[in-house]
C-alpha cells in the first residue's frame, strides 16, 4: 500500500538527525502540514522552543555556513562524548609529560619548565594546527570561529580553556548541553567544536 504524503514526511523526519530539523525549521519555508510534522518531531525528541531561539540568536551557524572551508551546519557540531573523549585525552597529555618530565629531572629548571608546559598546553592546545588539540586530531574534531570557519586562534584558545578553571569547569561542562553544544568558553571566544 502506497504511503501518504503526510506519512512519507513523518518518515522522513523521524529519520533525521536532530540537529537537521532544527536546521529546517529555522530556514522555514515549510507548507502548514509540514511545518506541524516537523513540530510534532521536535516536540517528541524535547527540543523546547528556546533552544531553537537561543541557537539563532548565538551567530547563526546557518547563516554563515558559505564562509566555512565545507559546509557546516547544525549536523557537522561535534558530538558531546566525542568532546568529552578529547578533552580527557588533553589532560592526561597535560599533566602526565610535565609531571614525568619533573620526577625524571628532578631540577629545580626541569620542574618549572614542567609547570610551564603543563599551563602552556592547558591554555593554548586549542591554537594547535587546525583548531586540533592531540585529543581532538584523534577523534576527529576541530575548533573553529563561528563566523569565519577559521581555526582557532592563540587568543580564542586562551580565552575557551580559561573557563575549565576549577570554580566556574561545572557550569562550563553544564553549558556543552545547549542545543549548539558551546559551553561558557566557547561563548566567550565565538568558537564552536565541529567535525572533520
Amino acid at each position: 500500500m502506497a504511503q501518504s504524503y503526510t506519512e512519507m514526511l513523518e518518515q522522513h523526519y523521524a529519520n533525521q538527525h536532530t540537529e537537521i530539523l532544527i536546521e529546517i525549521k529555522i530556514k522555514g519555508e515549510l507548507t502548514d502540514e509540514a511545518k506541524g510534522i516537523l513540530e510534532a518531531e521536535l516536540s517528541k525528541r524535547k527540543i523546547k522552543t528556546e533552544e531553537i531561539e537561543e541557537y539563532k540568536a548565538s551567530g547563526d551557524v546557518y547563516s554563515h555556513s558559505k564562509k566555512f572551508d565545507k559546509e557546516i551546519g547544525f549536523y557537522n557540531l561535534a558530538s558531546i562524548p566525542k568532546r568529552y573523549i578529547a578533552q580527557l585525552i588533553d589532560q592526561i597529555i597535560g599533566i602526565v609529560f610535565p609531571i614525568l618530565i619533573a620526577v625524571i629531572a628532578n631540577q629545580i629548571f626541569f620542574q618549572i619548565a614542567s609547570l610551564i608546559l603543563f599551563l602552556g598546553y592547558s591554555l593554548f592546545h586549542d591554537a594547535m594546527p587546525n583548531g586540533q588539540s592531540f585529543g581532538k586530531k584523534i577523534l576527529g574534531i576541530k575548533v573553529v570561529n563561528m563566523k569565519t570557519g577559521n581555526a582557532c586562534s592563540v587568543k580564542e584558545s586562551f580565552i575557551r580553556s580559561i573557563t575549565k578553571l576549577p570554580i566556574i569547569a561545572f557550569i562550563d561542562a553544564i553549558m556543552i548541553f545547549s542545543a549548539i553544544r558551546r559551553r561558557l568558553g566557547d561563548r566567550l571566544a565565538g568558537t564552536i567544536v565541529v567535525n572533520m
